[in-house]
């Protein structure tokens, strides 16, 4: 390339040299030309508007004598400016390869750090894919163990509504049991102050009172069994959801602790990415200043259409390059939203599990509550007291109708006597 622009700067300077002695040397008389045509030499061809060429007009001078030689002297001063302009323009030539040289090193550099960033980008994109799968299956997992929270909330109600039956129908059973034991204190009052009068009809009645009510006792018993079982197996089904909760809420925090690393070293690697590329950008504002730099002024004739063309080409390089860089930064920019917006949704998630838990805290501190049967059992065992006084009475109401069969001063004598002892 450089060979082809001294040669056409040559063949230029060579033109201007013809049109330079074509415009300075003298005109031939047309006697001249006449003779020459008669003589039979061939025509000289002229350059522009019927001029001779160089070496005529220099052939003329010679004739002509000592005007051609100051002439002649004239023309080498030109010339040799022409010799020191093309030593300069060679000189200004090595300049600019030397500078394309370093802008082409200086290209090769950027394209290679572009490169490892495309490279980087792919593996940060990647991560990004598998952590939208990781956080889509977490999404698919999350919402399994909602259902299986709903699943567990209804089961709780349920027990509770169970829990809250079961109570009223304590209640109620222990209000029978009040009744009841007034209604045996009441016998055994009526027992002591009228055992003289009863009659073998009020005493049946009595037996059949005594009757109805161990049978009531036992209806009671039975009831208070199944209670006790049915409050056993809510204590058990309560326990292992509450076994199942705590190794899910596990399991849950161990996954947003590895996402929560995750997005940490992807924050890293973002804020590396953002060094090299602000590096890269300033790499690029040299490169930009360097060639927004004026260029040496040149004299007037046209430079080098080849350097031109590689100039612009460099141009378009550099900024199809920061195109590609800006490019870059506001993909990084979109990949930084996302991953806010990514952590916001999983505080969100992270708060909506804290407030679940709250909920299941409260829950099992309500079934602890209701978990304490200490007063159920001090009732069963009161139950089981009046049962066995209700016994002992029954004994002693046959134990007092088995003598009644005998004789009737006997029989008189035994009444009265628990009559008086009833009036004490």
């Amino acid at each position: 390339m450089a060979e082809e622009t001294q040669q056409n700067k040559l063949a230029a300077a060579k033109k201007k040299l013809k049109e330079y002695w074509q415009k300075n040397s003298p005109r031939v008389p047309a006697g001249v030309n006449r003779n020459r045509k008669t003589n039979g030499s061939i025509p000289e061809t002229a350059t522009s508007g019927g001029c001779q060429s160089p070496g005529d007009s220099a052939r003329d001078f010679h004739r002509e004598g000592p005007t051609s030689s100051a002439t002649l002297k004239d023309l080498e001063s030109p010339c040799q400016e022409l010799a020191v302009v093309l030593d300069s323009r060679s000189v200004k030539i090595s300049q600019l390869k030397n500078t394309i040289k370093s802008l082409k090193q200086q290209k090769k550099q950027v394209e290679h750090q572009l490169e490892e960033e495309k490279k980087a980008n792919n593996k940060k994109q990647k991560a990004e894919r598998e952590l939208e799968v990781q956080i889509q299956t977490l999404n698919i997992q999350k919402g399994k163990l909602n259902t299986h929270l709903y699943h567990m909330k209804r089961s709780l109600r349920y027990f509770e509504e169970e829990s809250k039956d079961l109570a009223i129908h304590l209640q109620h059973s222990l209000q029978r049991k009040r009744e009841l034991e007034q209604a045996l204190s009441a016998v055994t009052t009526t027992q002591k102050k009228k055992a003289n009068q009863f009659s073998s009809h009020s005493k049946a009645r009595m037996e059949w009172k005594l009757e109805h009510s161990i049978q009531e006792q036992a209806l009671l018993k039975a009831q208070v069994t199944q209670l006790k079982e049915s409050f056993k197996q809510a204590q058990l089904e309560r326990d292992e959801c509450v076994q199942h909760l705590k190794g899910e809420r596990a399991r849950w925090q161990q996954r947003m602790r590895k996402m929560s690393q995750e997005v940490c070293t992807l924050k890293n690697e973002k804020k590396n990415d953002m060094r090299r590329i602000e590096k890269l950008e300033r790499s690029l504002s040299k490169l930009k200043n360097q060639m927004a730099e004026p260029l040496p002024p040149e004299p007037p004739e046209p430079p080098a259409m080849s350097s031109k063309v590689e100039l612009q080409h460099l141009r378009k390089e550099l900024e199809r390059v920061a195109g590609e860089l800006q490019a870059q930064v506001k993909n990084n920019q979109r990949i930084s939203l996302l991953n806010r917006g990514q952590e916001e949704r999983i505080q969100v998630q992270e708060e909506r599990l804290r407030k679940q838990e709250e909920r299941l805290e409260e829950q099992q501190e309500r079934l602890q509550q209701l978990a304490k049967p200490q007063s159920i059992f001090e009732e069963l065992e009161h139950l089981e007291a009046t049962s066995q006084q209700n016994q002992q009475l029954t004994t002693q109401l046959s134990l007092m109708a088995l003598p009644g069969e005998g004789t009737g001063d006997r029989s008189e004598e035994e009444e009265r006597a628990p009559g008086g002892r009833g009036d004490c």
